[in-house]
């Protein structure tokens, strides 16, 4: 009978110890999952913040492209407008110079004629 008592006693522990054993891998294979998860969720808002810089550094790019062809178009009728100024400058200083030799010549031709027609 005390061997009987025994081997239900030794029964009754390797059963306990089983499943502590279980319940423990259990365990580490919940943290070995829920760890993956994290890892797996890190990884995809890794993926996600470099897909937004990316998208964000296309949408700088452009604008950037943008704000200089605006510029550049600015500066070019900035330049059109002062070539033009320049133009019209120079247009209006050949003119004067024109009337001014114009003046000269007819006070010239006048000065002849004044002493021609005195002479006589």
């Amino acid at each position: 009978a005390a061997a009987k008592i025994q081997s239900v006693a030794r029964g009754r522990q390797a059963r306990k110890s089983v499943a502590t054993r279980k319940a423990s891998l259990d365990e580490q294979q919940k943290q070995a999952q829920q760890e993956e998860e994290k890892q797996a969720q890190q990884q995809d808002a890794k993926a996600k913040e470099e897909a937004a810089a990316k998208i964000q550094s296309v949408a700088r790019g452009r604008q950037a492209r943008k704000s200089v062809t605006t510029r550049k178009a600015s500066l070019d009728e900035q330049q059109k407008q002062t070539q033009q100024q320049e133009e019209k400058q120079a247009q209006e200083q050949t003119q004067q110079q024109d009337a001014k030799a114009k003046q000269e010549a007819a006070a010239k031709i006048q000065s002849t004629w004044e002493g021609v027609i005195y002479s006589f």
